[in-house]
């Protein structure tokens, strides 16, 4: 599983890596912690497959990883600059989740797809068509 998170934004995006599609929808879903105006409005103009309002992101986008599999190993796209308040929740609600950074990954995956122009292909149930 993948987590990106940015204070900044208040915001973690949770895409599953090798889930059956039984345990995780295959589009992404995003955890927020933005007004309710801001998520109805990410939930009409964007490609991810549900959007969480949470207050505290780590505790939800920890809850949503552990349920989906307690010891998940999770990695975190820039996990030098995550903030410290959403690291300790998600190892608060996900005690067994193990957390790494996922930089390198990412970037690597990133240029052989774009993450925009693979999402912007995907329908609201992330098939391709």
């Amino acid at each position: 599983m993948t987590l990106r998170a940015r204070a900044w934004r208040q915001k973690a995006t949770c895409l599953p890596v090798s889930k059956p599609r039984s345990i995780w929808p295959c589009a992404p879903v995003l955890v927020v912690a933005l007004t309710l105006r801001v998520k109805l409005w990410i939930e009409r103009t964007s490609r991810v497959g549900e959007v969480i309002h949470a207050p505290r992101i780590g505790i939800e986008a920890a809850r949503l990883l552990a349920a989906a599999q307690a010891d998940a190993a999770v990695g975190v796209v820039e996990f030098d600059g995550l903030p410290a308040g959403i690291a300790a929740d998600l190892c608060e609600a996900g005690p067994r989740l193990v957390l790494a950074d996922a930089s390198e990954l990412f970037a690597a995956v990133r240029t052989i797809r774009p993450a925009k122009s693979w999402i912007a292909t995907q329908d609201r149930e992330g098939r391709h068509p």
